[in-house]
């Protein structure tokens, strides 16, 4: 009896929120999925700890030393461009420990920051720091914190269907069908900006006896979410990175779809500042610069680019004995 009634419950759920399986990036399409646009969406993390080892053991006495192992990988497709000032730092070791930089692949240490300057797609890099322990006179306790930082830029583009009303009644008077949905790409990173134009394809109505001429007006909108396992610095992307372009022609270097503007004008001058993991959604008008182009059907592609700092931390428990006493 439980069983259909769990079940019952469940399926509403999924159609509302959605489903990503444990430990992957991919989600589950669902019911409301089917309606609107098509989504592709390539890896959210990009750099970020892989493990953390305590070499000989987690737990030493007092005056002895251990290795802090840090194994840090770069998960970009192996076309991409290096991951340029990666930064891997262990930020808190509770001051029971004299702690110095040992080992950092492909970098170098200050203090106990290790830095590489470029990280190539597919790498592992290796960091090591040195743990002497301080005299505890008691079983001390600590989680160690390590913290990878980077400045990642994401790409987006958003497609956009004009049709030509008389062309789409002429199809329809042959029983013909058109659909058009539109096609969402978000690029590689753990902060992600999205543009969707819903109500596709937008009607254009050129004719010069129509009653009521439409001139191809749409809604647009953007937003930007993150998705990855890390934290965004200080939740906010400052506004000038932030780029949203509306379709621009490279012959004549104007944008063929007006109104993208208009959505980055309502963002606050001090930066897009996302609440929890989401920002605010802005919606603005956009139709084609030039309706009379619009004789069948036309898609232009909409793109948007942010650039943000981006952490991931990972902790570790390592413990000190006091020291044996001899009688």
């Amino acid at each position: 009896m439980r069983k259909p009634l769990l079940i019952t419950l469940l399926v509403p759920l999924l159609m509302i929120s959605g489903c990503v399986i444990p430990g992957t990036d991919f989600r589950i399409p669902i019911i409301s999925d089917l309606f609107g646009p098509n989504v592709e969406e390539f890896r959210h993390d990009v750099v970020f700890i892989q493990s953390l080892q305590a070499i000989p053991s987690h737990t030493i006495r007092s005056g002895q030393t251990l290795t802090l192992r840090a194994y840090v990988q770069n998960l970009q497709k192996p076309e991409s461009d290096p991951q340029e000032t990666v930064e891997i730092e262990l930020y808190d070791d509770c001051g029971i420990f004299e702690t110095t930089g040992s080992i950092c692949t492909g970098g170098s240490f200050q203090d106990k920051k290790c830095t590489i300057d470029k990280m190539y797609p597919q790498s592992t890099a290796i960091v090591d720091w040195k743990m002497k322990a301080n005299s505890m006179r008691i079983k001390t306790p600590c989680d160690v914190g390590v913290l990878v930082s980077y400045t990642y830029t994401t790409h987006t583009t958003s497609s956009v269907s004009f049709v030509n009303q008389q062309e789409l009644e002429n199809l329809i008077s042959q029983g013909k069908t058109f659909s058009e949905k539109g096609t969402i790409v978000v690029g590689e990173g753990p902060v992600k900006s999205y543009i969707e134009a819903p109500d596709q394809p937008i009607m254009v109505d050129i004719r010069p006896d129509a009653d009521v001429k439409s001139t191809g007006k749409g809604m647009m909108t953007f937003w930007v979410e993150n998705r990855g396992r890390g934290e965004l610095e200080g939740n906010t992307i400052v506004k000038d990175d932030i780029e949203i372009g509306c379709a621009k022609s490279e012959a004549t270097g104007e944008e063929e779809v007006t109104g993208c503007e208009k959505c980055k004008e309502k963002i606050d001058e001090e930066g897009l500042k996302l609440i929890g993991k989401t920002s605010p959604k802005f919606s603005c008008e956009i139709e084609p610069r030039n309706p009379g182009w619009i004789t069948q059907e036309k898609t232009y592609q909409l793109t948007s680019k942010i650039k943000y700092s981006y952490k991931f931390t990972k902790k570790i428990r390592l413990t000190i004995e006091p020291e044996i006493e001899l009688d």
